[in-house]
């Protein structure tokens, strides 16, 4: 069947899906972020490439294709941001260093991993059928310095597994267990 489908679309004409990691976002009003959006328009399917410094707009660019290896980073330097996206299929890359946008506090107070609906506003734009995204080799690196996978860091950070849900409490996504600490894909279950 037609993965851009037309009993996919939101009412807005719309389905996306969004892979990213980030800083902050969970409790706070900013994110720091990069990764990739993929959805369907009554026009057909689309891939691009995004960072962003919300609450500013995001930079986007192409040059991702469905099934590209994707590697991202975001880290906090002292006075700034890295972000970073390379396309490790095509070896197509962005690098940009970027300051918490004026009149914002970034807080650093999390870290995160995220496949989601960047919407939020289903079913006026719906969850794409992005089918499955994994999540490999993911590292943290705390305030003090202290590097470590996902798992639960006793007294430096925990983890939370979120279940994608729409507004009726039908579960649209879904996480693996994690694996080794660094690994996890989110399944598409389905729209609203």
């Amino acid at each position: 069947s037609d993965v851009c489908s037309s009993d996919l679309l939101g009412s807005d004409g719309e389905a996306d899906a969004s892979q990213w990691v980030g800083l902050d976002g969970w409790n706070s009003s900013t994110v720091e972020q990069t990764g990739v959006d993929s959805g369907c328009t009554s026009d057909g399917a689309y891939l691009y490439a995004w960072y962003e410094m919300f609450p500013l707009l995001p930079v986007t660019f192409s040059g991702v294709s469905p099934g590209d290896a994707i590697q991202v980073s975001v880290y906090f330097n002292g006075s700034g941001y890295g972000l970073s996206l390379t396309d490790l299929t095509t070896g197509g890359f962005i690098q940009t260093t970027q300051a918490c946008p004026s009149g914002s506090r970034c807080r650093n107070n999390s870290a995160e991993a995220i496949n989601e609906d960047p919407g939020q506003a289903e079913p006026v734009n719906n969850l794409a059928d992005f089918g499955a995204a994994n999540f490999t080799g993911a590292t943290v690196t705390s305030r003090n310095g202290t590097h470590g996978t996902l798992n639960t860091q006793s007294g430096l950070w925990t983890s939370t597994k979120i279940i994608m849900e729409d507004s009726s409490n039908n579960v649209m996504a879904s996480p693996s267990a994690l694996y080794g600490g660094q690994a996890f894909n989110v399944r598409f279950e389905g729209s609203s």
